[in-house]
């Protein structure tokens, strides 16, 4: 595997956008309840698709870890012009 510069120091984490998906998924079951009668069933997968989400992002940082020792950090000195 080649790159053409080392990776970038920070990748996005995706876990503040993870808990605010599963805030309003919890918001509108509360919501729901009230008006609409769904059961856990109705949620599984919503619910499976967070679980996985934060797995496969735990998976992604170990990866960019490795390849981080392999290949070194980018650093902002490397991209100026002399």
């Amino acid at each position: 595997m080649k790159l053409e510069y080392p990776m970038n120091d920070s990748l996005p984490n995706i876990e503040h956008a993870r808990d605010r998906f599963l805030a309003k998924l919890f918001a509108y079951r509360r919501q729901a309840d009230k008006k609409v009668k769904a059961t856990d069933e109705d949620f599984e997968l919503l619910y499976a698709y967070g679980l996985v989400t934060g797995q496969i992002a735990d998976e992604i940082e170990g990866i960019s870890r490795c390849i981080e020792q392999l290949y070194g950090i980018l650093n902002e000195d490397s991209l100026k012009l002399r």
